[in-house]
């Protein structure tokens, strides 16, 4: 026999409920204080690449300027690369606050992101060093695409899985989202035969981004319906 005791009450399925609901929603804020350390730590990490001009101070007094005007691509490099992190960082933070739940596939896709965001700084620093030769700007700019199609599998995994999203996605306007990060990482591809070309001169295409919203608009209806309407069955 079994004591009083040591009987189990028969358990609460909407205790249990609730408290897995808890667990998962403190796993997802888990992954989204990652996330805003990571970008964190590469936006501060940036300016590692301007050097601090190392000599004596009677050498100070005479070229102390001149050297750090000459920091200017350095200097360029770190607010290009600043701007970049931060509306990569805006845009991660328009999409995850609409995110409710997670599965395995969003884990493993923001962890590959953020792989690539922790790296920037070292292209970044590269672009400074040397702006004027071609492989330093091809390589950001392979970078940053690789990042824009990233989002662009996150939007499009999240747009399938509108259960992920809180209020089942709706008001969230997935096709926009992913557009304009396709704009972006077609800028940045376009931008590589330009820099073999005429190293230099790449890293100016990049202005074209400022007209992201509006390219992204005229793009948008011309866009596959499949596109627009992928969370729909």
């Amino acid at each position: 026999m079994v004591d009083r005791d040591e009987l189990q009450p028969p358990p609460d399925d909407f205790s249990i409920a609730g408290e897995e609901k808890e667990e998962r929603a403190g796993e997802l804020d888990r992954l989204i204080s990652l996330s805003d350390g990571v970008f964190a730590f590469a936006m501060t990490l940036l300016i590692v690449s301007v050097a601090v001009p190392q000599m004596s101070d009677d050498d100070a007094r005479i070229r102390l300027h001149h050297d750090i005007v000459d920091l200017w691509p350095q200097v360029l490099s770190y607010v290009i690369g600043f701007l970049v992190i931060g509306f990569l960082w805006s845009s991660h933070r328009r999409i995850f606050a609409r995110v409710g739940d997670y599965d395995d596939r969003l884990v493993k896709l923001s962890i590959l992101l953020l792989m690539f965001v922790a790296f920037l700084p070292f292209p970044t620093g590269i672009l400074g060093q040397y702006a004027f030769l071609a492989f330093p700007a091809v390589l950001y700019a392979m970078i940053i695409a690789a990042i824009s199609v990233l989002f662009v599998v996150i939007i499009d995994h999240l747009d399938g899985n509108r259960q992920l999203m809180t209020r089942n996605g709706k008001n969230f306007d997935f096709a926009r989202a992913k557009t304009r990060h396709l704009v972006t990482g077609t800028f940045f591809l376009l931008s590589i035969p330009i820099s073999l070309v005429a190293p230099g001169y790449g890293q100016a295409f990049w202005i074209l981004l400022f007209f992201n919203h509006q390219i992204s608009e005229r793009l948008l209806p011309h866009l596959p319906r499949r596109f627009h309407e992928r969370g729909h069955p």
